[in-house]
């Protein structure tokens, strides 16, 4: 947990009404989001309470309504279910009857809606009714510890997500903000489709990672594998989003795919992002999987993964590469050299248990 120092040293410059001080209480806020203690739903509704409180002691009414509008969202969050499932004690909010009232106090005192521009984002489209989600309660203060070329970009990807954001919501889904989309269950094959129509229409890198994130589940392999394959393929290497297409791709491709696949990671000018293709190999029950994966073992840039996937696939025409394989001399320096091959031996024995046990239980592949 992080410390809530930040947020107890704001309540007491506010609780002595020293307004020489204010200042510094929007610097400890400012420095609670920088260093990630925002992160759980007690924090964020420790954020929004303590900025409505200073913004009402300023006397600026339409401010302390909008982030009082933030930290009620944050409690109506908490009786819907834990932030975190495994763990559904991180992050409750405690709060009481008493601040909850001194919040819609502030709320019903000023017009939030009028604070910012930025708020009609947020907009329901079936009743029109602002959704004070905590990407907006971010939104809503510039934080100049974290401005500048990222905080930018982080904006502007908001901006660009704006359209595929308001489509997803037309449809009847919760999508607010982009990333924290991305992070939940695929909700449908419907929500798929409309990522799927504007990834090509989005150039913005942020927002096709996003998107590249939240197709990556087994529901949207009918729409989205072969678009991000086509994505994978004209991407640049040094595209930031590359890394996470890739991801995707690794996830979702399977034998229909295959000779693309194989095409990509035969092909030199993609790097090492083609490791991340051997995870869909490893699935694939084409029998050409398993030749790719034999003429690359021995690849330097590729033959970790290859001899990964090799074991994975349970082949027994496998066996002698994955013997050979375990069986070569190790040391024990201390060096990269030195580690990466106790890694490919270790990768090798792994490949001969899985293939054992396929054969015991008459499942190997020819």
């Amino acid at each position: 947990m992080a410390d809530e120092a930040p947020y107890d040293e704001v309540q007491r410059i506010l609780d002595e009404g020293d307004e020489s001080r204010y200042e510094e209480a929007d610097a400890l806020l400012d420095l609670a989001r920088a260093n990630g203690d925002t992160l759980f739903r007690v924090w964020r509704f420790q954020y929004a309470l303590c900025r409505a409180r200073l913004a009402a002691r300023r006397g600026r009414r339409d401010e302390a309504a909008a982030f009082a509008y933030g930290a009620l969202w944050q409690v109506a969050d908490d009786e819907r279910g834990p932030q975190l499932a495994r763990h559904p004690d991180v992050g409750h909010v405690n709060t009481d009857q008493e601040t909850v009232d001194e919040l819609w106090l502030y709320a019903d005192s000023g017009d939030a809606e009028r604070y910012d521009e930025v708020i009609d984002d947020y907009r329901s489209p079936q009743n029109g009714r602002v959704q004070w989600h905590w990407s907006l309660i971010e939104r809503l203060h510039p934080n100049p510890l974290i401005v500048g070329r990222r905080d930018d970009e982080i904006e502007a990807s908001r901006r660009a997500a704006q359209p595929l954001l308001m489509e997803l919501r037309v449809a009847g889904f919760e999508a607010f903000d982009l990333g924290d989309f991305a992070r939940q269950k695929l909700p449908s094959k419907k929500a798929a489709e409309i990522l799927v129509k504007w990834l090509p229409r989005i150039e913005d890198p942020i927002v096709r990672s996003q998107i590249a994130t939240a197709l990556t589940e087994v529901k949207a392999r009918p729409v989205a594998a072969q678009p991000l394959l086509d994505l994978f393929r004209e991407l640049p290497n040094d595209a930031w989003e590359k890394d996470r297409v890739a991801a995707a791709v690794g996830t979702l491709a399977r034998d229909e795919h295959f000779e693309q696949v194989a095409e990509l990671i035969r092909d030199p000018r993609h790097g090492h992002y083609r490791h991340y293709l051997f995870w869909a190999i490893s699935y694939m029950k084409d029998h050409r999987a398993v030749d790719l994966c034999l003429a690359l073992v021995n690849d330097e840039e590729l033959g970790m993964s290859a001899l990964r996937s090799l074991g994975d696939l349970k082949s027994r025409r496998a066996r002698p590469v994955l013997e050979r394989a375990a069986n070569e001399p190790t040391t024990r320096r201390r060096s990269d050299a030195a580690q990466l091959q106790r890694d490919r031996v270790r990768i090798a024995q792994n490949g001969l248990e899985k293939l054992e046990r396929a054969v015991a239980a008459g499942k190997a592949r020819p």
